[in-house]
């Protein structure tokens, strides 16, 4: 009777032994950030469900193909997505989906970022541009980047948020462009804080008296009567989807007045009038006889500023149909080379456009789901 005691404690110090041994060879889980291929789930355990696994699966295949694309040679000089803001966008979208950008990519686009200012920057105006009608998206986009990826967005001593307080020029005149004014918004949220003093383009220096209030009353400002947001060309209002969805995404996860809110919802409202049954937002055709068609891109910018607004994506809806995120999904690439990423239509190749669209779109539905904020606040 008194041996149980001593072999009970060997028993138990085999045990140990044992789980402290498959403790030490235990692989080392960090993360590699030279490795392209992400992982399939961060956190399982924040999910006990496992609802999301389809879509998590096919956001991962993603991700790997736009981790491959930034590698190859359609990013080098002379390529078709050189000095585009596709590849600000690209770099943006891996940076946010909430796996770690490799260092590879890091530095290559940083050091592409330099090149790009000292070529084409304008230091009396902190513009670096190599388009002059659309000077402040270049700005725009390597300045959310470049803060996706934790970097102050300051490259070659131009400060990119700074032109940004030109958002009042606009498309018909003194009308201040709701278009221009999303992004201006969405870049000072995201850089934390609004500059002292701005420059227009002319070079004069001027002190800022806007604020975050000011600019979240303006947007209300200029959301139309029957709802939504759009274009105004010699007095006339033209609702425009896009536009629409981009100024809920833009806003909804920092303004929280009654008003935004009521506005958001308006907005999303007309949008939902324009679903077919497959789940797609229908646009007039950009020819005649300018008839709606099935749009991927305003489709999937729509189920991101769903997202954001945190409405739900199963009652967004045609009556009978299919719900956006399906319509997104059917778009993605199956096979081949360009696998996991977007087109624009059925049977068409990767689209730059529509990638950048549908990626926002299925991070926003999985960060949503987690409950884990929209795509601008996943950081």
């Amino acid at each position: 009777m008194k041996t149980y005691p001593k072999l009970l404690l060997v028993l138990v110090s085999i045990v140990l032994l044992f789980a402290l041994t498959a403790v030490g060879c235990a692989p080392d889980t960090a993360p590699d950030d030279t490795d392209q291929t992400p992982p399939t789930d961060n956190n399982p355990s924040d999910r006990p469900d496992q609802t999301l696994s389809p879509l998590r699966t096919q956001e991962t295949e993603s991700v790997t193909a736009l981790i491959a694309l930034l590698r190859s040679d359609r990013f080098d000089q002379g390529g078709d997505l050189y000095y585009s803001t596709v590849y600000d966008n690209y770099v943006e979208i891996v940076a946010r989906s909430c796996v770690a950008l490799p260092a590879d990519i890091k530095s290559d686009y940083l050091a592409r970022c330099s090149a790009l200012a000292l070529q084409y920057g304008d230091p009396a105006t902190d513009v670096i541009c190599t388009d002059d009608a659309y000077p402040t998206y270049y700005n725009l986009h390597m300045a959310n980047a470049m803060q996706a990826m934790g970097q102050t967005p300051v490259v070659e001593g131009f400060g990119l948020l700074h032109p940004y307080y030109s958002y009042r020029t606009a498309t018909g005149g003194d009308y201040p462009s709701i278009y221009t004014l999303n992004p201006a918004y969405l870049a000072l949220r995201l850089g934390g804080e609004i500059p002292a003093v701005y420059r227009t383009k002319d070079g004069t220096e001027h002190q800022s008296d806007n604020t975050f209030a000011k600019m979240e009353a303006l947007v209300v400002d200029l959301a139309f009567e029957n709802g939504g947001w759009g274009y105004v060309a010699g007095g006339v209002e033209t609702f425009d989807v896009d536009t629409t969805a981009m100024t809920v995404y833009s806003f909804a996860s920092y303004c929280q007045s009654e008003a935004f809110k009521a506005a958001a919802k308006a907005g999303l409202d007309r949008i939902k009038e324009k679903l077919n049954a497959d789940g797609a937002v229908c646009v007039d055709s950009w020819a005649p006889p300018y008839q709606p068609l099935p749009n991927f891109s305003s489709t999937a910018t729509t189920l991101t500023a769903l997202c954001a607004a945190g409405q739900s994506v199963a009652d967004f809806v045609a009556v009978g149909g299919k719900q956006t995120i399906d319509f997104v999904l059917s778009m993605r690439i199956t096979d081949g080379t360009e696998k996991g990423l977007f087109a624009a239509g059925a049977g068409l190749n990767a689209d730059s456009f529509s990638t950048t669209d549908g990626m926002r779109a299925l991070i926003s539905c999985r960060l949503a789901a987690e409950g884990k904020g929209s795509f601008y606040r996943a950081l």
